[in-house]
């Protein structure tokens, strides 16, 4: 997981820099990071079914309770919300 992450990450400020010089290499580049970010949300998305956790939707109380406290910093209850039941 944590390679895919870096490597996504690597891929879109390499292509970036290349698409001034070589617009194919920077498209070619930013492509295999979104190939990398694709590996990385299945590596996440098996990692909860695995431990049997709930995949939240967009619209669930709880993804966006812990999308606020990410906006506001609020890090001391982040933990709590997630272990909550569904």
């Amino acid at each position: 997981m944590i390679q895919a992450a870096r490597s996504g990450k690597q891929n879109i400020i390499e292509g970036n820099a290349d698409i001034n010089t070589s617009v194919e290499m920077g498209i070619k580049l930013i492509n295999i990071a979104k190939a990398s970010f694709k590996e990385l949300l299945a590596d996440y998305e098996d990692f909860l079914r695995v431990n049997m956790y709930e995949q939240w939707c967009a619209t669930s109380d709880k993804y966006i309770a812990m999308r606020k406290m990410g906006r506001d910093g609020d890090n001391s209850k982040i933990l709590e919300v997630a272990k909550t039941p569904a």
